[in-house]
């Protein structure tokens, strides 16, 4: 195992190396967050990476296309406002220079120096005149607005906010910051396990590789503290078609974020960035000083059209220019033109140098092709994209191209950064530890990462998704996590809302027909108190209603489903929610589609699962669950006395996914349903439920009784590495567990091609009985996984009775199958289809 880690070690090391040499190598190409993740490694289809890049570097500005909008440039009116003298006529002279990684091109490229100085000079006197003044922010009660606020930010607390609310999602983590110590994921896990090579063979390089991070450019030398906070606090108001969301900042979060990006400029004057040569203090007016010289603005005025500004920038009363249509180009001219990499050029027969006297003359500069520093894999996607774009040219509305259109939107907004969807994004393996939660309570991935969007469209109605993006509060379902969901106005966004339906299938029928089948008859209580009734059952444990909840309580609020989700989603998730959003840790309450709660409509599930529906339509006159009042008032100490009782919780030594089950023998245990893992076991009271029920975020609880005994520290099963010859961790998929007539629990989970029953009680002698019986899942499912029995530093062995002793004092027998365990370091058995095995754990 050491020279596992050593290697591990080497090779993260040596794939960290590599990844800043290829960053600085390519740090001048364009970056675009959805192509350098995907596109660049052939994850997402070539032609769609090339369509991302005709976006968002602006092409279709110029070479229109019905299919695929620009993303544009930010609207200019007042950027003198907003940015320095220096700053603008640096970038305008050469944009990567001073933004490595900016997707503007260089339009001035093909130009002489002397020439290029007397363009900037005019194109700064036109900005310069484009007077709006920043936008005013009104105060309101739940909007306060400090007099002069952007004065009063606090770089410390803006260094909390940059690495909590989202930032870090797109732009690079800082060092320094401390964040708190999270468990890695079993998939985090076993990344670890293997070096680059064996990753790639298992598909598994994109989750192993680093995500890069957006550039920030230099902020210090482009910003004054009030103009990065007005930005930051409505980021569309500057750029309306930008890729920068809107957190949902107030006006003095907005203060602190833009102290603390700003806190490396060591200012003389709170507004003055660095590279302003006055030695007096500058107002924001001053930032750009207003040209009084009118012709030199004329002429600005003329170049910003010609130039193609205009086609891509909003300034003042400027009309956009008419090119050749993306599907009507040239590819072997575009070669030589905006697609030749890296390299300068103009158009053929047009002279690279003008005169300065044709510029004092007012006239414009003919047209030059834009300098875009592309690489060979960016010109190679924009190339077959556009091939591809040729030979469709009409849009059509079929599910083929709806699916392209919501893939590219999400690779685009770099929704990707935060969701997964399917195979593709979420957050970095090496930012999951910035995303936390309220007051750092550990509640695993799924409690602090945002949620997946893989089949979203079948489950949320598109009414709703609208309300999430234009960012309604009443959206606002997850309060447990620091990280905020932005708000995005844009109008492609708006239309995925629409399309992700009929992406991903949704069943539209309403409740009605839904549930047509799923009427109650006669029954002594109405739909919606049996629904009640129902849900007051295991539904309180996790979830609020209407705001209110067993303290504690973490889940989204339940009320207003009905106006969230498709009436079919509900009914299918609440069945068999495994079935639906892998890895989740919504229980299932009717296994093998079956109630357990025979007594009420007659056992029917879909009855029953319609009379919840019924109750979340109306819990407005309903009510809440009288459990959640009724709870309170009682003893939270579980005692089991004629069956068994069970308390999903967090555990101390189990972690957050604990199921706990305890016996009216006095035998108890917990196991970890994340890693199918028997974590504990003690003797004697079981366990007290308060903290579980009533603290909000409630810490881990400890058994009532002696002290726990360790079970098992890791996960269960393993297969064979057929590199190192090694076994390796098999992730487990929990699928629920099935309570018999005694109510005693059978696990049931997912691991190496072979679904697994688990089952636990007392022996008879003392101590925890295990039945586990494995059935074949896949038709290749042959290569048999290994069960680890005991481990321990110092374990010894029993041949005659298959005991098995470590030295915490823990023994194991083995009743079945009568095997020798083949690693004697950590002592497994090779299980297969239909094998059972069968142990006791006893403990002193």
């Amino acid at each position: 195992m050491i020279d596992n880690r050593i290697a591990k070690i080497f090779w993260m090391g040596l794939l960290a190396i590599l990844n800043s040499t290829i960053v600085a190598a390519e740090s001048s190409v364009p970056f675009v967050s959805g192509f350098e993740r995907f596109g660049r490694h052939d994850e997402v289809d070539q032609a769609l990476a090339g369509e991302v890049l005709l976006s968002e570097l602006s092409c279709t500005a110029c070479h229109l296309n019905e299919r695929i909008s620009a993303k544009g440039g930010p609207q200019l009116n007042g950027i003198a406002r907003r940015v320095s003298q220096e700053w603008l006529s640096d970038y305008l002279a050469s944009p990567t220079s001073v933004h490595p990684g900016t997707t503007m091109p260089d339009v001035l490229s093909g130009l002489s120096q002397d020439s290029k100085e007397e363009v900037v000079a005019a194109l700064v006197a036109f900005l310069s005149t484009l007077d709006e003044d920043l936008p005013t922010i009104k105060a309101g009660g739940a909007n306060p607005v400090e007099f002069e606020f952007w004065k009063k930010g606090d770089a410390d607390r803006g260094a909390d906010l940059y690495h909590q609310v989202g930032c870090v999602a797109c732009h690079a983590p800082e060092a320094s910051y401390h964040v708190s110590e999270v468990r890695e994921s079993s998939i985090d896990q076993l990344l670890e396990e293997f070096d680059p090579e064996e990753l790639a063979e298992m598909g598994l390089a994109s989750t192993a590789r680093r995500v890069e991070s957006v550039p920030h450019g230099d902020l210090r030398r482009k910003y004054s503290r009030r103009s990065l906070t007005h930005f930051l606090f409505q980021p569309e108001h500057f750029r309306p078609s930008g890729r920068m969301p809107n957190l949902k900042l107030a006006p003095h979060e907005a203060a602190d974020i833009a102290a603390h990006l700003l806190q490396r400029g060591n200012y003389a004057s709170d507004d003055k960035p660095e590279g302003l040569r006055s030695t007096d203090h500058l107002n924001d007016r001053d930032m750009v000083a207003p040209s009084t010289n009118t012709a030199l603005v004329e002429t600005g005025r003329k170049l910003f059209v010609s130039l193609g500004c205009a086609n891509c920038h909003q300034a003042g009363n400027t009309e956009r220019q008419a090119y050749i249509p993306l599907a009507d180009l040239d590819l072997t001219k575009a070669a030589a033109a905006c697609l030749a990499t890296g390299t300068s050029s103009t158009p053929h027969g047009v002279e690279s140098a003008h005169r300065s006297e044709a510029l004092a003359d007012g006239d414009a500069v003919r047209r030059q092709y834009p300098r875009y520093p592309l690489d060979s894999t960016q010109t190679s996607a924009i190339t077959a994209a556009i091939v591809d774009l040729k030979s469709r040219r009409q849009v059509k509305n079929d599910q083929s191209e709806q699916a392209d259109l919501v893939d590219r939107t999400l690779l685009q907004m770099n929704c990707y950064g935060c969701h997964t969807r399917d195979a593709l994004g979420g957050v970095g393996r090496y930012r999951k530890p910035y995303f936390e939660t309220v007051g750092g309570v550990d509640l695993g991935d799924e409690g602090r990462l945002p949620p997946p969007l893989s089949g979203v469209g079948r489950k949320l109605k598109p009414e709703w998704l609208k309300r999430v993006f234009r960012g309604d509060p009443k959206t606002t379902l997850r309060p447990h996590m620091t990280i905020r969901m932005p708000k995005f106005p844009h109008g492609d966004v708006m239309a995925l809302a629409d399309r992700l339906g009929g992406v991903d299938g949704a069943n539209t029928a309403p409740a009605s027909e839904v549930f047509a089948t799923s009427t109650t008859g006669a029954a002594a209580k109405p739909s919606g108190e049996i629904g009640r009734d129902l849900m007051g059952i295991g539904c309180i444990e996790c979830h609020s209603f209407d705001g209110q909840a067993m303290p504690g309580v973490v889940g989204v609020d339940l009320t207003g489903v009905p106006d969230r989700v498709f009436p079919a989603w509900f009914h299918d998730f609440v069945m068999n929610p495994a079935a639906i959003k892998n890895r989740t840790r919504m229980p299932t309450f009717f296994p093998e589609g079956k109630s357990q709660v025979p007594h009420v409509l007659g056992g029917n599930a879909s009855k029953q699962i319609a009379s919840m529906w019924d109750y979340l339509e109306h819990s407005d006159r309903l009510g809440i669950p009288p459990k959640i009042e009724a709870e309170r008032s009682k003893n939270y100490q579980l005692t089991p006395t004629d069956h068994p009782l069970m308390l999903r919780t967090f555990m101390n030594g189990v972690g957050m996914h604990a199921i706990a089950v305890g016996f009216p023998s006095g035998e108890n245990f917990a196991m970890d349903a994340q890693e199918a893992r028997l974590a504990i076991g003690w003797r004697g009271e079981f366990l007290d439920a308060r903290s579980t029920w009533f603290e909000r975020f409630s810490p881990p609880i400890d058994p009532l009784g002696t002290e726990p005994q360790p079970l098992d520290t890791g996960p269960s099963f393993f297969k064979i590495n057929p590199v190192s010859g090694t076994p390796v961790a098999v992730l487990a998929e929990f699928l629920g567990y099935q309570l018999d007539s005694d109510r005693v629990p059978t696990f049931r989970y997912r691991c190496g091609g072979y679904r697994i029953e688990d089952r636990i009680v007392p022996a008879i002698s003392g101590g925890l009985r295990r039945q586990i019986h494995l059935h074949s899942d896949q038709a290749n499912a042959t290569e048999k996984l290994l069960f680890r029995i005991i481990h321990g530093t110092q374990v010894t062995q029993d041949a005659t009775k298959h005991q098995f002793h470590n030295e915490s004092g823990l023994s194991v027998q083995v009743l079945s199958p009568n095997q020798t365990p083949v690693q004697k370091e950590d002592w497994m058995l090779p299980l297969g289809a239909a094998d059972n095995l069968e142990l006791i754990y006893r403990w002193q």
